[in-house]
């Protein structure tokens, strides 16, 4: 028998995106899902009503729960997940989107010897490219953000005692601390989990704070793995530096090259401007030759 997935959205704003979020989860090739939404107290009354519709639409597949008060997207999410009857579980932002093949397909890569699965992300937005994420410890303790939707066995929720409401970027964490005990994810090459990249300025400071209370929450991990930290932030500083100059180098030559085009454009358009002159000379003259024939021959 096919295993049971649940799909678990917490909410509590970008009301204009959150219908798109459902459907997509509702969506889902793969039958054995059922989707719960947590409404983590949202103001958001245009909210509440767009839920309800789609419970009376999706009442067999979709379940709301409204919490009380605003905890936080960790709180929603071990909310809903506690909820849920599913052996898999898949969490997903309210801005987000699934493909519909992504539980199908997620399902049939996962082995024994994986945790969880996850894939490709496709970002959309004010940004729009295919990112490729790299899930190892020491890329999320050195600030690498790991994926916010994947699929993974709900005993591992069990066993690390859910997601951390009093730590930024709870997903980082919930990855930190899987793959400190011995997990181990399998990726997806393929874009199926759809990221919307909103215009954010304080995404930087945010991800210091996040690193900042990680090391608050495991100094001791982070004491065991300092010297490999260091070292792979400095090979992915220099690895950003040679990209840099790489862009810089690519972008001059465009320019220059665009300089040289831009004056071959220049003078091709002089020589045109002269060649038309000729021309409409020639013109005049012939005409003019003409016409004074038919005066002679008059």
């Amino acid at each position: 028998m096919k295993p049971q997935v649940t799909i678990v959205i917490p909410y509590f704003d970008h009301a204009a995106y959150l219908r798109l979020a459902v459907e997509s989860a509702l969506g889902q090739s793969y039958e054995h899902t059922e989707v719960i939404v947590v409404d983590d107290a949202s103001p958001v009354a245009d909210a509440r009503e767009l839920l309800n519709d789609l419970v009376v639409n999706h009442g067999e597949k979709l379940s709301i729960i409204r919490r009380e008060t605003n905890g936080g997207s960790a709180a929603a999410k071990n909310t809903g997940i506690t909820a849920g009857n599913g052996e898999f579980v898949v969490p997903l932002d309210s801005d987000d989107l699934l493909d519909s093949r992504y539980v199908e397909t997620v399902i049939a890569a996962h082995s024994p010897e994986y945790s969880g699965v996850f894939t490709q992300t496709q970002l959309f937005g004010i940004h729009n490219f295919v990112h490729i994420p790299e899930c190892t410890i020491l890329d999320i303790m050195s600030g690498k953000p790991a994926p916010t939707t994947f699929l993974y066995r709900r005993k591992i929720f069990d066993q690390l005692g859910g997601y951390n409401p009093s730590v930024y970027h709870d997903d980082d964490e919930f990855w930190l601390r899987a793959l400190s005990q011995g997990h181990k994810f399998f990726r997806v090459e393929k874009p199926l989990y759809y990221y919307r990249k909103h215009e954010r300025g304080k995404s930087t400071t945010n991800r210091a704070v996040a690193l900042a209370s990680f090391a608050k929450e495991h100094p001791a991990l982070y004491e065991k793995h300092l010297p490999e930290i260091l070292e792979n932030m400095e090979q992915k500083y220099f690895k950003s530096v040679d990209e840099y100059q790489q862009l810089h180098d690519a972008f001059k030559e465009l320019s220059d090259h665009h300089k040289d085009l831009e004056q071959r454009f220049a003078t091709l358009s002089a020589e045109n401007v002269q060649l038309n002159q000729k021309l409409s000379l020639r013109v005049f003259n012939k005409v003019k030759s003409v016409l004074q024939g038919q005066s002679i021959s008059r």
